[in-house]
């Protein structure tokens, strides 16, 4: 094997290893992820582990820092948010912390980011299914032969992790992935068919609503993909359409919040998350611009955040609503960074959907709503050794490199017949 081969198996391995890592499966093994000062600490042996491949992603992305460099400066937005999350530390309530998660994001991002340099968003996939099929079947595993493994605060499946919001999370995430990966024949569409259905039934096991909604709904997106390749125009006018039926439902869910609840299985205040929501608005409006510093604002230094744990009767770790996460840590500076990123990177994959024809290319899009939905009852994406945050930065700066790489061929094909007709002439 060459030189060049060997080094391509230890890449896909490092990347593999991120994945797997990233997912946060197992973990509470080792750590104690329901306290909040040892899920800020964590443990020693995966800090030194991130710390070892954030490292491996500096040390890449210098080799490559033109590339590097290119992306940052075409995703300007995305760049200023990760800039911003250090920088907070400035007016944080609790500066050792914004400083040290500051930092953990900043290295998760770099992974992302050569993940992107290096891979295609099709490559990315491929990377992808494998971990994500893995630890799926070791959560089944781990339920029937071994249920005593990891800490059950519920009778429902876990799986892999300590809470059944963050297993609904990660097999929805899966089912995204899951559906966008390309078959290629009968027997191929029928296997995918029936991990599919399996994956319904594995979510079911985990008794969370929230995640079952996901899961229909990115079913839904994906079946009906095919708008996104509509003329213009007439995609336009659906897009209208879609908004008169979408405000008036939004607007009813509003105001009949106990009905829309029952029809989950949920109690109207959506498992105490309503009140929690009242008290984290009232305290987004003391520091409206700048927020209260990246991941300060829930850290037992916050007296602020003490009252509310006080005022509901339980220990809130987070907002429990990705957005409010976002404007209690950067403000409305953060927060519109976010959305401005987030839409740019969802025309880039409408973009790159247009103009491909594999199966595949619906991935970026089927991420990005998905990433948008579970962010109204769990916490922020914008949290560092996350495979949120690494697939965020991965597919956001990696939709750059398939829209320019587009144009480029666009532009070569365009010039082809003139080419052809030269040569034509020249012949006779």
């Amino acid at each position: 094997m060459s030189f060049s081969a060997n080094r391509r198996v230890l890449e896909t391995g490092y990347y593999l290893a991120v994945l797997f890592l990233s997912t946060g499966a197992f973990q509470s093994l080792l750590i104690d992820t329901s306290s909040m000062e040892s899920g800020a600490a964590g443990s020693p042996v995966l800090r030194l582990l991130w710390i070892g491949m954030s490292l491996i992603a500096f040390i890449r992305c210098i080799r490559r820092r033109q590339q590097v460099a290119r992306l940052i400066r075409a995703n300007k937005a995305l760049s200023a948010l990760v800039l911003l999350s250090t920088c907070s530390l400035l007016w944080s309530v609790d500066p050792s912390l914004t400083l040290h998660i500051g930092l953990v994001l900043l290295g998760t991002t770099l992974v992302g980011l050569d993940l992107a340099v290096r891979r295609t968003l099709s490559e990315q996939l491929n990377l992808l299914i494998p971990v994500l099929g893995l630890i799926t079947i070791l959560s089944v595993l781990t339920e029937l032969l071994a249920p005593g493994l990891m800490y059950h605060d519920s009778p429902a499946w876990q799986g892999a992790f300590e809470f059944k919001n963050v297993f609904g999370r990660f097999l929805a995430l899966t089912a995204a992935a899951f559906l966008s990966y390309p078959v290629h024949s009968q027997k191929g569409a029928i296997v995918k068919g029936l991990a599919m259905v399996a994956l319904v039934g594995i979510v079911i096991k985990g008794h969370s609503a929230g995640a079952l909604l996901y899961v229909v709904l990115l079913i839904l997106l994906y079946k009906g993909s095919a708008i996104f390749r509509w003329h213009r125009k007439i995609l336009l006018i659906a897009s209208v359409l879609l908004l008169m039926v979408a405000i008036p439902a939004i607007y009813y869910v509003s105001n009949n919040v106990e009905a829309a609840a029952a029809l989950l299985g949920r109690d109207a205040t959506l498992t105490g998350r309503t009140d929690l929501w009242d008290f984290a608005i009232k305290s987004v409006f003391q520091h409206p611009l700048l927020g209260h510093g990246y991941g300060a604002f829930w850290s037992p230094a916050s007296h602020e955040a003490e009252a509310i744990r006080e005022s509901i009767g339980w220990q809130a770790p987070t907002s429990h609503n990705g957005y409010l996460d976002l404007l209690l840590d950067f403000g409305l500076v953060g927060i519109g960074l976010y959305f401005t990123s987030y839409f740019v990177a969802v025309r880039r994959a409408v973009i790159v959907f247009r103009n491909a024809r594999t199966e595949d290319a619906v991935w970026p899009m089927l991420f990005l709503i998905f990433i948008i939905l579970c962010q109204l009852s769990e916490a922020s994406i914008v949290h560092g050794n996350s495979i949120y945050w690494v697939l965020y930065i991965s597919i956001t700066f990696g939709l750059y490199n398939e829209v320019t790489a587009d144009e480029s061929s666009v532009a070569r094909r365009d010039s082809l017949p003139n080419v052809e007709v030269t040569k034509t002439a020249m012949q006779y």
